[in-house]
């Protein structure tokens, strides 16, 4: 009986492939992905993808061979009762006259055929159907990064074009077929620069400014192109550096005298901006701020500390500063002069720490003032530096 079965269900899909067409309206068939975003499934994400016709009249059976990425997904197995790998019926079809015929998978291909059928057509018709419904499903697992197309074999032999639609009497129902895309995205990779600058607190024409720049992907240093500018305290480019390739980066920048006049020591705020573009076309960009002055001492720090205010002052030439005077300034938050206090010091390269005892401050907001001036010349030294702090 399985025999006769067998040869009627193959002559039914001849009949398919030969027979002249039945149109219908409208009728599609194709894969739909049953996830919120195909295009960012994760490696060991398990998703369902329905095969889906729709708007069709009169269907009786169908035959289908669907190709996808092996090396990205693999089909999960519906029937672990069965030897192979089967998929999912569909619900188009009345179980009850419901005739499966074929359903495996083989490497990256997908075949599936299936059709009602009636031992008594005359007396009791296998019911047809009308609409729209899933022929059947395939469960897939995300395996590997990548992107895959699942669709029709458009060089089936036993399907033309890669699946069968057939109508009452083996008339072939037409259809336009589509396909899917899914995209497993790879493990996301942290693109980062690190950029150091040397003598970025007073840049001049004595003091060039060192600019070294590396680029890694996740821990791992990479190859990149480095494209690096440096603009002005308005944001004008005033040097491009040449484009580079490497790891690193590595260059120095000396400021003209129309930059810097040497008669006018005014410190200005400057940027380095470092831009490395990766392999993939993926850019970092990462902009410094540094000081352009001819100040060769620099407060780089006020500490309220107790009852006590610490100045740390760093030396930038390699010379001694004798006889510099560091003045401390308190005021109120009304800007009533409270404290003024003058300590003299012998500054050598690198840094120092001044440390000032003001007069007893009564609970309230203050402002600390600090600067440094060569009192026998009413030069300044170095641009002031001031906090607020609280009693």
């Amino acid at each position: 009986m399985r025999k006769i079965v067998w040869l009627l269900f193959l002559s039914m899909l001849l009949l398919f492939s030969v027979s002249l067409p039945a149109w219908a309206d409208g009728t599609t068939v194709g894969p739909v992905v049953n996830v919120a975003d195909p295009n960012n499934i994760n490696v060991d994400d398990e998703f369902t993808v329905d095969v889906k016709v729709n708007n069709v009249e009169g269907l009786a059976g169908v035959g289908m061979d669907i190709l996808f990425d092996s090396n990205v997904l693999e089909v999960l197995d519906a029937n672990d009762k069965k030897p192979g790998i089967q998929i999912m019926d569909g619900n188009v079809f009345d179980m009850d006259y419901f005739l499966p015929a074929v359903n495996k998978v083989i490497n990256n291909s997908i075949q599936y055929s299936a059709m009602v059928f009636s031992g008594d057509p005359e007396n009791d018709p296998a019911p047809l159907f009308n609409g729209t419904g899933i022929l059947c499903s395939i469960k897939f697992k995300a395996i590997a990064s990548g992107t895959c197309n699942i669709e029709f074999d458009p060089n089936s032999i036993t399907n033309p074009g890669g699946f069968s639609l057939g109508g009452s009497g083996g008339a072939l129902i037409q259809a336009k077929p589509f396909s899917a895309t899914v995209t497993v995205p790879g493990p996301t990779v942290e693109k980062k620069i690190e950029v150091t600058l040397t003598n970025d607190q007073a840049v001049n024409t004595q003091r060039p400014l060192g600019i070294t720049a590396s680029a890694k992907e996740d821990s791992q240093s990479v190859s990149v192109t480095w494209d690096v500018k440096i603009k002005n305290e308005t944001g004008t480019v005033i040097k491009t550096f040449p484009s580079s390739v490497g790891t690193t980066f590595n260059e120095t920048w000396t400021p003209t005298i129309t930059e810097i006049p040497a008669d006018l020591p005014i410190t200005k705020g400057y940027q380095v901006e470092v831009k490395a573009t990766y392999a993939d076309n993926g850019s970092v960009t990462k902009t410094v701020d540094f000081t352009l002055s001819n100040y060769d001492l620099v407060i780089k720090k006020v500490e309220y500390a107790g009852s006590k205010i610490n100045v740390t002052v760093e030396n930038l030439a390699q010379e001694t500063k004798n006889n510099v005077d560091c003045i401390l300034q308190i005021s109120k938050a009304d800007g009533t002069l409270v404290n003024l206090e003058f300590k003299p010091a012998d500054i050598a390269p690198g840094e120092k720490t001044i440390e000032f005892s003001p007069v007893s401050l009564s609970a309230g907001n203050y402002k600390a003032e600090v600067f440094l001036w060569d009192l026998a010349t009413w030069q300044t030294l170095s641009s002031p530096k001031e906090i607020n702090f609280t009693v």
